[in-house]
């Protein structure tokens, strides 16, 4: 527990070391409108530790054929928003993960089953790189499960992945989850909520787009022609009734002048 507590305390440093080792995109629909955000993986190691985060920024929204870029905070960087981290500690073969407390995302973010996601990266890099590396114990605080709603998704939040509990309390609002291997646990996320997209996924959703755009501009341009030939013929019809009412009228004029003997 003594290590625990020294590792926690100099996680702020030991994170500060990472560098970008990747980045990719992902999609995250949402009814009629997908969300797209920057993934990039961090990593740091040093002589006793080795240290993994993954993080997250909005980039682009799109709604049917607009699209719109995204800025101020939900398309920055942060170490804690749209965050999660893992630190491997060699000396106790142990792996911490954060950050603690549940991982927090930003309001455009929300929704999509990131944390989920998050945290799945965290454990996917630790179970390819220290399998057999125990998990420390993560505490759940009762004031993360003020209500049952609350209780319930935090619990099932660290159920699903696989980790055990050691709880505190009959209510299990308070206690701890654990795992005795890291290959024991299970880095999983909602695939409908969020999607990778590889660089062909890309390219395929660029060209698709193209399509999408050049067909609605060929839909646009046969709209604007048959407009301009509906016009023309309505043109020709009224300057056509126009003459066939001075025609009309000629012919009445001259027939009632006929039988007035004028």
């Amino acid at each position: 527990m003594e290590n625990a507590t020294q590792q926690a305390l100099s996680a702020d440093e030991l994170l500060a070391g990472t560098e970008a080792q990747s980045e990719a995109v992902l999609a995250l629909p949402a009814g009629s409108q997908t969300v797209f955000a920057l993934v990039r993986k961090l990593r740091g190691q040093r002589a006793t530790s080795d240290t993994f985060r993954v993080q997250l920024r909005a980039c682009m929204r799109q709604y049917g054929e607009d699209w719109q870029l995204l800025d101020g905070d939900d398309a920055k960087w942060y170490d804690t928003l749209n965050s999660a981290w893992v630190i491997a500690d060699h000396d106790s073969r142990t792996l911490h993960f954060g950050p603690k407390g549940g991982i927090p995302v930003s309001e455009t973010l929300a929704g999509h089953g990131l944390p989920a996601y998050l945290f799945a990266q965290t454990i996917l890099w630790a179970k390819q790189r220290y399998p057999d590396y125990a998990v420390a114990r993560i505490l759940l605080h009762p004031d993360e499960a003020a209500d049952e709603e609350s209780r319930l998704r935090r619990n099932s939040f660290y159920a699903s992945q696989g980790f055990d509990f050691e709880w505190f309390d009959h209510e299990q609002r308070a206690g701890c989850c654990f795992k005795g291997r890291a290959d024991q646990l299970l880095a999983v996320w909602d695939l409908q909520t969020v999607r990778d997209l590889s660089c062909e996924a890309l390219i395929g959703l660029v060209a698709e787009e193209n399509t999408l755009r050049v067909e609605a501009q060929d839909a646009r341009a046969r709209m604007a022609s048959h407009k301009e030939h509906l016009e023309s013929r309505f043109e020709r019809e009224r300057m056509i009734n126009l003459i066939l009412t001075g025609v009309t009228c000629f012919v009445l004029t001259m027939g009632l002048m006929a039988a007035l003997g004028v």
